[in-house]
């Protein structure tokens, strides 16, 4: 019985050796445990931001409401509201997954957002966004609603470049940093007012994030077998 109880003890210690090997194999910080949280993120808002794009391309919504509240200080607070509650619904549903990942890889939510998800960790996430949502108030209640599509783009340059959320290597996280930035500057100086431009941006990074977490998965898949 001691012998089995042994030769168990010496699988399960060459499976874990087996999974931290891969993962300090992987120099872009995407581990074997946390491949498939990248996956679903990465999913939610491709959907989410397909939704909006596919919106305002049938209506155009977004973009009138935003220019409209140019004279509206009603429509700016309604805006306001509806963007702030976005934001606060994404967040709790990133979280959320996390936590679920966690849960299921038997470890605290805290110390598998420090290891793995350091954007997470004590919530710095929010503190992120509340300062963006600060510059995007501000920007709205200047009566300068045109500004909005360049400056969500530029946002989301900062994003690629700090490595939040998607997953480029370093070499596309700067051309697709520098290409978000300048998009962004262009859509300010030239007056483009289309918030379709900064979903079209999105979306193209989102997915070219997420054809890089499928080429890693299944990379990792094959290692493993």
């Amino acid at each position: 019985m001691t012998d089995i109880l042994k030769t168990q003890q010496i699988l399960d210690d060459i499976e874990y050796l087996k999974k931290t090997l891969l993962s300090s194999g992987n120099k872009e910080g995407v581990h074997v445990e946390t491949i498939d949280t990248h996956f679903i993120l990465n999913i939610l808002s491709l959907v989410v931001m397909g939704f909006l794009c596919m919106l305002e391309t049938l209506s155009h919504v977004i973009t009138l409401d935003l220019l409209a509240s140019k004279d509206l200080p009603s429509l700016q607070s309604v805006g306001l509201f509806n963007t702030a509650t976005f934001l606060v619904t994404m967040i709790v549903g990133y979280i959320a997954v996390i936590y679920t990942s966690a849960k299921k890889g038997k470890t605290s939510a805290h110390k598998f957002a420090s290891d793995h998800f350091v954007y997470y960790k004590n919530f710095a996430i929010c503190w992120d966004i509340f300062l963006k949502f600060c510059i995007f108030s501000m920007v709205v209640l200047a009566g300068k609603p045109e500004w909005i599509a360049g400056l969500l783009v530029i946002f989301t340059g900062d994003m690629i470049v700090h490595g939040r959320h998607f997953y480029l290597p370093l070499k596309q996280s700067a051309i697709a940093g520098a290409l978000s930035f300048a998009t962004g500057l262009a859509l300010l100086v030239l007056g483009i007012s289309d918030i379709n431009a900064f979903f079209t941006t999105f979306i193209v990074i989102n997915l070219w994030s997420l054809m890089n977490i499928i080429a890693l998965r299944r990379k990792i898949t094959k290692e493993q077998e």
